[in-house]
């Protein structure tokens, strides 16, 4: 893919997860309460972006959305992925699957060892991933 093309998908993912976290803040006000706090979940996010774009499998929108989820749920918004798929469906009037399966290798890529690592080196906190892995 062109350079240019990657900026661009970049910038759009970006977007995206601030219209995320920031859409869902009213409903999750308690742990979303100011813009410091949206502001550093919309940089983690953008960051976990990054790292998962050229290893995930997902489409960069859904992938955008899977990683506002990790780290509002990292950080403490237990609702996370309910919030995100109802923000997305009254926004674009359709919404994804948050962290779905593969059908090949039946796990999520979040799963995966360089996706641990790399929410690991993002927000540290072990039982906060073990936690968001047994829900499923």
């Amino acid at each position: 893919m062109k350079p240019e093309r990657m900026d661009e998908i970049r910038l759009q993912a970006r977007e995206r997860i601030a219209e995320i976290v920031n859409g869902v803040a009213f409903e999750a006000w308690d742990d979303l309460n100011s813009e410091e706090v949206r502001a550093a979940v919309i940089e983690v996010a953008s960051e976990l972006f990054e790292v998962a774009l050229t290893k995930s499998p997902r489409y960069p929108m859904p992938l955008a959305a899977d990683c506002a989820y990790v780290v509002m749920h990292m950080n403490g918004v237990g609702r996370g992925k309910k919030l995100i798929r109802r923000f997305l469906n009254e926004t674009y009037g359709s919404s994804s699957v948050i962290l779905p399966k593969s059908r090949s290798t039946k796990t999520r890529w979040i799963e995966e060892p360089w996706a641990r690592q790399a929410v690991l080196s993002l927000s540290p906190s072990e039982e906060a991933y073990e936690e968001m892995i047994s829900e499923w």
